[in-house]
């Protein structure tokens, strides 16, 4: 929600962070620091108390922040969401991403039709696909 406020300033880029005095420099890069490990350890405490599923906890904590990050460049205050629509649905989103295993997940999923259950229903088999020439 922050950043979707606060759209101006939110992200900060390599470039950015390079023009940077060496004093402000440290000071950012020592709170990006923390701010990414902390988000680190709460997703290794997620996995080992078994609520997340066994993901590299640092490219999710990275995914997760990124995505976070992003709202700043599109969000608009007159746009279809509020900032807590945002998040409720971005919480939603990573809860389910990092709770359940794949293999539950896929089993609720049911199978595609056989390609004679589609011809009895009156379709036509599917093609498969080909790369290169035939």
């Amino acid at each position: 929600m922050y950043c979707a406020r606060q759209a101006f300033g939110t992200t900060v880029t390599k470039t950015d962070v390079q023009n940077l005095t060496a004093e402000h420099r440290a000071h950012y890069l020592a709170m990006r620091h923390e701010y990414e490990r902390q988000f680190v350890d709460l997703i290794r405490w997620g996995i080992a108390a078994g609520e997340f599923r066994k993901l590299d906890p640092k490219l999710t904590a990275f995914a997760i922040i990124g995505v976070g990050l992003t709202v700043g460049r599109w969000f608009q205050a007159d746009g279809p969401l509020t900032p807590e629509e945002i998040a409720a649905q971005y919480v939603d989103l990573f809860a389910h991403a990092l709770g359940a295993a794949p293999s539950a997940r896929l089993a609720a999923v049911p199978a595609a039709p056989s390609d004679d259950a589609r011809v009895r229903r009156g379709r036509r088999p599917r093609q498969q696909a080909t790369i290169g020439p035939a």
